[in-house]
């Protein structure tokens, strides 16, 4: 019986989950996480939030934040990066080259690291450049990570959105419908209409639950995935 119990893949929510982003994409995970009962608030660190963002994450959820990238992710057993496309040249080297990979390594700790990219990562559009290498580029990373550390057991994978009905969205949404001249519920209608074929937005809540997926024993093979949740967006 000993032998079998040794065999087995240690629970990836016994140790400490960090987000890496303060954003919807990022709460909306640890609010599955928690939600599941998976961990407590005292494993869950926030990393990167703003002062007040990180007291709002701390009134609401009880989970610990941190300002230091590094040091929110050196514990960690579980990584989920969910940052501005901006800051990805400076998150990555630090965060995974100096911190979680290394520490997971060192520890033996059988880790997941989850990355949020977009069907931008994808499919290349119009003005958009600069967002599209960012996500382009984050999945390469994925991959290329993902093949460096299946050896010991840790995975590497990310999560391609597309419209997701966040405040940023929202505000395109309520631009095009006063440039338009059109109610805000057509311009919504119309916005997803020439992308998402299910006609519905992706919503966090269905990104977290994703996420919790690819942290449990159920993901152990799954490496160097972009899984798109996009309502058939990038299969047309």
């Amino acid at each position: 019986m000993e032998e079998t119990s040794e065999r087995q893949p240690k629970n990836p929510f016994r140790g400490r989950l960090a987000f890496v982003g303060s954003g919807v994409m990022a709460e909306a995970m640890i609010k599955a996480v928690l939600r599941k009962g998976l961990v407590t608030p005292e494993q869950v660190v926030a990393s990167g939030p703003r002062p007040e963002r990180g007291a709002e994450l701390r009134e609401r959820y009880q989970v610990l934040t941190e300002t230091d990238n590094a040091a929110a992710v050196r514990d960690a057993d579980i990584v989920v990066l969910s940052v501005k496309p901006q800051v990805l040249p400076k998150v990555l080297p630090d965060l995974f080259a100096r911190a979680a990979a290394r520490a997971m390594l060192e520890r033996g700790t059988r880790g997941r690291i989850v990355n949020m990219s977009s069907n931008c990562g994808k499919v290349g559009y119009p003005r958009m450049a600069a967002y599209c290498a960012s996500k382009f580029g984050l999945i390469g990373f994925t991959q290329a990570l993902a093949m460096e550390l299946a050896p010991a057991g840790i995975t590497v994978n990310a999560i391609c959105p597309g419209w997701v009905l966040t405040p940023l969205v929202q505000q395109q949404i309520d631009a095009r419908a006063k440039r338009e001249g059109i109610p805000v519920e057509q311009a919504q209608r119309d916005l997803l209409g020439e992308k998402q074929p299910s006609l519905q937005f992706t919503t966090p809540e269905q990104l977290g639950d994703l996420a919790v997926f690819l942290c449990s024993p159920g993901a152990d093979n799954l490496r160097g995935a972009a899984i798109n949740v996009d309502g058939g967006w990038v299969a047309q």
